[in-house]
């Protein structure tokens, strides 16, 4: 087997690491630079380990992992061994929620090294490490973007196709009074709710799916309770339901949206339909875009009659670590009359 003669050489190559002077097997700490021995194995059931090869014995791997330690693999369930390719960029995520983003140097069982173009070379202790992830060959500013987008899903208040992680999970609020929180159950699949406070209450499940790379597909519903302001009934139903496609990544993407339902008892005229955009500028800056087409009928005699509302907006989003900040106008026809930039629209989302 190609795999098993693969990690029998590394364990040859760990023997004569041992042996030397000042080596592994040393007292002393020591940072073993980046060799063919560190990578990552695959196992056939999917499973993918990173770090370091320490020994093989009785047909097992003894596999040193990033963020489980020491283990055993069993050789015949290991698809491949890929050695560490010391040209990629790594982004770490901290259980503090901090990310670090550079090449790796080196390592010993409890401690990466990492070289940082903000912090030089730091060591940081395995287990203070929550994920790490590779962001692929070196770029000549590897830490570009430090921050993930943390509401990659959203866009001000319109969704996009992209699902959440599952278990993933995060708090919005805007103008105070409007509270709501979206979770991933699992990959696909996302529940989300919220109150106005102290008007309405709506929940907005989403499914959504990978087609092929860059291309998402969603659907979900957004149904809501209204209070009615008469005499006849106590609340109003507000149920949509809608199909979202978007193309792109967290950073940059587009998304077109329709969708079709009733408020109150009434079945809406024809669907609405939405355009959405996002793109990353600077580390910490992103544009947005959320624009709505609503059609809507103005008079039933002598003749039907539709008129088309267009409600757009502009704005960015402001990132740190879990946390980002929407600043952004609202504007149609008849809000330029009265505020020519349009109705100021701010929001916080607190990613978990």
């Amino acid at each position: 087997m190609k795999v098993v003669y693969i990690l029998r050489s590394v364990a040859c190559t760990l023997c004569l690491l041992v042996a030397m002077p000042g080596g592994y097997g040393s007292k002393a700490p020591h940072f073993i630079r980046c060799e063919p021995h560190l990578g990552s194995v695959k196992m056939k059931g999917g499973n993918q380990y990173i770090g370091q090869a320490l020994d093989t014995l009785n047909e097992q791997l003894v596999f040193c992992d990033n963020l489980l330690g020491e283990i055993t693999l069993a050789l015949d369930r290991i698809k491949s061994f890929q050695p560490e390719d010391t040209t990629s960029v790594y982004r770490l995520t901290l259980q503090s929620g901090s990310l670090i983003t550079g090449t790796l140097v080196g390592r010993t069982p409890g401690f990466i090294l990492l070289q940082s173009t903000g912090f030089g070379e730091v060591s940081i202790p395995s287990a203070h490490i929550l994920k790490i992830e590779s962001l692929g060959s070196r770029q000549p500013f590897p830490d570009k973007h430090p921050y993930p987008n943390p509401n990659y899903t959203r866009y001000l208040f319109a969704p996009s196709a992209l699902p959440m992680k599952k278990g993933e999970w995060y708090y919005q609020n805007a103008y105070v009074l409007a509270n709501s929180g979206n979770m991933g159950v699992t990959n696909s699949l996302t529940l989300g709710g919220g109150v106005i406070l102290p008007l309405a209450a709506y929940i907005t499940p989403k499914y959504g799916v990978k087609v092929v790379k860059n291309v998402y597909c969603a659907a979900g519903l957004f149904y809501s309770l209204l209070p009615a302001f008469n005499d006849e009934q106590a609340v109003h139903h507000l149920a949509l339901g809608y199909g979202l496609l978007t193309y792109g990544n967290y950073d940059h993407n587009l998304t077109l949206g329709f969708g079709h339902g009733y408020a109150g008892s009434d079945w809406l005229h024809a669907p609405i339909a939405t355009f959405n955009g996002m793109t990353r500028i600077s580390r910490r800056v992103m544009l947005i875009t959320e624009n709505w087409l609503i059609r809507y009928k103005t008079a039933d005699f002598p003749e039907t009659i539709y008129g088309n509302e267009f409600l757009f907006s502009y704005g960015a989003r402001f990132i740190w670590p879990r946390l980002a900040v929407d600043v952004a106008f609202y504007n149609n026809a008849y809000i330029q009359e009265f505020l020519p930039i349009g109705v100021p629209y701010i929001d916080f989302v607190l990613k978990f």
